[in-house]
């Protein structure tokens, strides 16, 4: 069962870690991740479409036996969104990121496995460019199979500004580890608009490795 932390690597930096052990390819690290995706049997009847598909690339000072290197890394996300609103700040949406996992003895040594899940949880909605999410506050948990593992997805209450009001959201967050990348997923909707059981169909949907 995959649950809580795991890396994030495109969404912050400045951090040192250390990293012994590690393939170099000259003075630098270099590791790339696969996009994922929703199937299009998935998006049927749930009004979502794919807004976005881009790799993000992402360099970090890291240190290896006392030495500094360069760690490069190429992220991917993937953006579906459903307009119920005048404003695209107010669409219910769902967001998949994918990190290359970086491995010293076995051991994933991604920079940004110290997250916790609510510092995971709002960098993946500064992805979203949702705005901030405020006063996150858990409420419950479900089960849910993604990729053939079962997975917890940690459901959220927030507050966030849309068009200079404050909203209330809903927010299901979710990780996993898949074909050497970690995955993080992020589905969110006002709490006015319930949109649980398309979310859960997306995120039971998610297909990767895929191509861009």
């Amino acid at each position: 069962m995959y649950s809580r932390r795991a890396a994030l690597a495109a969404i912050s930096g400045g951090a040192v870690v250390s990293l012994s052990g590690c393939a170099l390819l000259g003075d630098e690290i270099e590791q790339s991740a696969d996009p994922a995706r929703v199937s299009e049997q998935a998006l049927q009847g749930t009004g979502y479409s794919e807004a976005r598909m881009e790799d993000q690339s992402f360099e970090q000072t890291v240190e290896i036996n006392d030495e500094e290197r360069d760690l490069r890394l190429t992220n991917w996300v993937t953006e579906y969104r459903k307009l119920p609103g005048e404003t695209e700040q107010s669409a219910a949406s769902f967001l998949i990121f994918t990190t290359p996992t970086v491995t010293v003895a076995g051991q994933s040594a991604n920079p940004f496995n110290a997250f916790s899940e609510e510092q995971l949880i709002r960098r993946l909605t500064d992805q979203s460019g949702r705005g901030d999410a405020t006063d996150l506050e858990k409420q419950r948990e479900r089960e849910t199979e993604i990729l053939g593992e079962s997975v917890t997805l940690s459901i959220y209450q927030t507050t966030q500004s849309v068009a200079g009001q404050d909203v209330d959201v809903t927010m299901y967050f979710g990780n996993l580890a898949n074909d050497s990348d970690l995955l993080f997923l992020l589905g969110a909707h006002p709490e006015l608009l319930d949109e649980s059981e398309n979310i859960y169909q997306l995120a039971e949907g998610i297909e990767h490795p895929v191509d861009p």
